[in-house]
């Protein structure tokens, strides 16, 4: 179940935001092409990450009203970069790939040319160790904070993480 749903108001993660936190972001994608990784990642991206009780709150925050400093501060300092990284490892997946009735194609034109798979699964995986890493620091913070922004406290989550899969072979 999706913690934020779709009819609610987002605080907008802009492309030229996006672009100030993830340096390798070019602003000249169109919004057509960004906007939807930048929606789909605070729709599902932070479930089981953040309390969904302080992501609510993020979602919700006006922050160009008064008030709730530590929360805004919590919200540029930390939750915007995760945000950034989760959207653009989205991007990152699918940009330059097109659904079509035929199936998943790749244009080519004559004066570019696509990275190889295995470039672009470099740049998922650097990508991702770059979001692990501010994802660690948000969640350090929500752990020094106590779970408490502006005299708020959220409910904590018993896990914040889910564990990692067990799966394997073993022998007999």
């Amino acid at each position: 179940m999706a913690l934020v749903k779709k009819e609610e108001k987002l605080p907008q993660l802009t492309k030229t935001e996006l672009a100030a936190v993830v340096e390798q972001f070019t602003t000249n994608i169109e919004d057509r092409l960004i906007n939807p990784h930048i929606t789909k990642a605070i729709e599902i991206g932070f479930e089981n990450v953040l309390p969904p009780s302080l992501l609510t709150a993020l979602v919700a925050l006006n922050l160009t009203a008064g008030g709730n400093t530590e929360l805004k501060a919590f919200y540029n300092n930390y939750f915007k970069q995760v945000w950034a990284y989760n959207a653009y490892i989205r991007f990152l997946k699918w940009h330059g790939n097109n659904v079509t009735q035929f199936g998943i194609a790749t244009v080519n034109d004559d004066t570019t040319s696509n990275v190889s798979d295995k470039t672009r699964g470099i740049l998922i995986s650097s990508t991702e160790r770059d979001y692990e890493v501010y994802l660690t620091r948000a969640q350090n913070r929500i752990i020094a904070k106590n779970n408490t922004f502006d005299g708020t406290s959220y409910a904590k989550l018993a896990s914040i993480r889910k564990p990692k899969n067990k799966f394997g072979i073993r022998g007999i």
